[in-house]
């Protein structure tokens, strides 16, 4: 079964592979026409039963998923019951993949950001490869938002709470070498391999079960004890308010989803997080920095001209006087 974006076929090795590819983009990203599309395909999904596995890969060398669609971000969005619904069913689609009767698992090879990595996360598994442009992160706080798709809660549960802590409120990015010594990826192969190498992987899960220890896994409270936790996010509340001075609230929202969500279930983690999200989502300070995100891109664009058709001349020799500014 496809759609305009996702292409769904059976690898040779009974393994199934789903391509995202939106047609006419540079990018994958998750608008809410695309997300129709997955609840689609995820229809198709849950009904192969006896698939051994599922593999899922970009169409776009270099590109990955470059996370939500930042002018729907951008825009108003409504009441809080509107934002709620839209990151509900963001959260829902997730779960869907999480809870595939069939071991899964995700091939990044390109950008990975945002809500790509959320997404990611609800995989079993997941794979780098080694395209210059690969990149892993979670960069919402920069946006004046947290991880709303789960990704508080999942990264937590995966590499434990004090290096979600540091990736998440850092905002930045990791190459693939770094995102496996972290334990965000199962492990980071050339991008030739990339293909064979999952398939490998999924076929091996669903011989030997590892998938559902994973996932049992998954759902449980990290297990902090009283006094781990308090030191540990005590003293993250203090950097953070020395860095700030109170004047973002992503980074200490952050804190508060892992710190609420980690000693809960996954379940009831995933509801901590979407009570912190909600207020964050449209408020100015989100707003005034997405639409600073798009204006230092168009800047970095600019040919520092008006007329395009001007050409630069072409310097060989170069002078400076004096130190500069």
């Amino acid at each position: 079964m496809n759609t305009p974006s996702f292409r769904f076929h059976i690898l040779r090795s009974g393994v199934g592979q789903l391509i995202f590819d939106i047609p006419g983009s540079k990018a994958n990203t998750l608008g809410q026409q695309i997300q129709s599309e997955i609840e689609e395909i995820l229809d198709h999904l849950e009904s192969l039963k006896d698939l051994p596995g599922l593999v899922f890969t970009s169409g776009k060398p270099g590109m990955f998923v470059a996370g939500a669609d930042l002018k729907e971000l951008g825009a108003d969005p409504g009441s809080p019951e509107t934002v709620r619904a839209v990151t509900l069913r963001g959260l829902a689609f997730i779960r869907r993949f999480e809870r595939l009767p069939y071991p899964t698992a995700v091939l990044i090879d390109g950008g990975c950001m945002g809500g790509g990595l959320e997404w990611s996360l609800g995989f079993d598994y997941r794979l780098a490869g080694s395209d210059p442009k690969t990149s892993i992160g979670l960069p919402e706080v920069k946006i004046g938002l947290i991880p709303g798709w789960g990704g508080t809660q999942r990264l937590t549960r995966l590499i434990g709470p004090q290096l979600a802590l540091d990736f998440i409120v850092s905002g930045e990015p990791v190459k693939p070498a770094k995102a496996r010594e972290l334990g965000i990826v199962f492990d980071a192969v050339a991008s030739d391999k990339l293909l064979a190498e999952g398939e490998r992987l999924v076929l091996w899960s669903h011989e030997t079960g590892d998938w559902k220890k994973i996932r049992e896994r998954k759902e449980h409270p990290v297990g902090l004890t009283e006094e781990q936790h308090e030191y540990l996010f005590d003293h993250a509340r203090k950097q953070i308010l020395a860095k700030t001075k109170g004047q973002l609230p992503a980074p200490l929202a952050a804190v508060e989803a892992i710190a609420k969500g980690c000693n809960r279930t996954l379940e009831e983690g995933l509801k901590v997080e979407t009570e912190l999200f909600v207020p964050l989502m449209g408020s100015p300070i989100s707003r005034n920095l997405i639409a600073l995100f798009f204006l230092n891109q168009k800047l970095a664009k600019d040919p520092g001209v008006a007329d395009a058709s001007i050409q630069p001349a072409k310097v060989e020799r170069v002078g400076v006087l004096g130190a500069g500014i």
